[in-house]
């Protein structure tokens, strides 16, 4: 697997192809694997907090699901990659495990949004939601119960970040799905409730942009972003 340094953190750098398979090898072998995710957010957030940066440390893979992380190695280290883009890794799992015959379990968001995103997922792919619940509970164990009853051999997360992937690290050794994946707003996409970037947004690099003009509260984030830049532009000065 294809690995570059980013701040102390290992981030993939092969093509998407690679990684499904990757993935797939992982699911036979019932291997635990723990996706993270990284956009220039999260990164950032990682660099100024040391449980979330030990967390993004010890994931299985660190997949750059923002356009930032992709230019930001390029400044420093000169790679050319490819944007994996969570959501689109998303569905590629779901189709696998379609194709396989895996169980699949969706915890998070409100609950009308997570059930329309299992209705619409059996239409599509068949009965491979075997559970699903909202991200809105009091105790831990009962969803953990209710996940590991389920048998599901992939389980997405969708409350946001770093929420989900603390919730994740927390209860990685109780939690028995094979994968384990946040995924952000994926949810809200592939319920119909929020629209994805058009493509004149992506190809232009805008994506997050067009997220943040569809919830503008996440124009809170702005600042860590724009952080996050000026570290970069001062590492490659740095190094210059």
């Amino acid at each position: 697997m294809r690995i570059e340094k980013l701040f102390g953190m290992d981030v993939f750098s092969g093509r998407s192809d690679e990684l499904m398979n990757w993935l797939e090898r992982r699911l036979k072998e019932r291997k635990k694997t723990f996706i993270v995710t990284l956009n220039t957010y999260m990164c950032e957030y990682a660099i100024e907090n040391e449980e979330f940066l030990k967390i993004v440390k010890n994931a299985d893979v660190v997949v750059p699901d923002g356009e930032g992380i992709v230019l930001a190695l390029r400044i420093l280290k000169g790679v050319r990659m490819e944007k994996i883009a969570g959501i689109d890794l998303m569905v590629e799992l779901i189709r696998l495990a379609s194709k396989r015959g895996y169980r699949i379990f969706l915890l998070g968001s409100k609950r009308h949004v997570v059930e329309e995103v299992k209705r619409k997922l059996e239409e599509r792919f068949g009965n491979l939601i075997v559970g699903s619940n909202d991200g809105y509970f009091k105790e831990d164990e009962d969803v953990i119960e209710s996940i590991n009853r389920s048998n599901a051999d992939i389980l997405f997360v969708g409350m946001g970040s770093p929420k989900q992937e603390l919730w994740m690290a927390k209860n990685m050794e109780k939690l028995e799905p094979i994968i384990l994946m946040g995924v952000g707003g994926s949810f809200d996409v592939l319920s119909g409730y929020r629209k994805r970037a058009p493509k004149l947004f992506i190809r232009l690099k805008l994506e997050w942009l067009f997220r943040m003009l569809q919830d503008p509260r996440k124009l809170s984030r702005l600042g860590m972003m724009v952080r996050f830049v000026f570290r970069v532009l001062k590492r490659k000065l740095m190094n210059s």
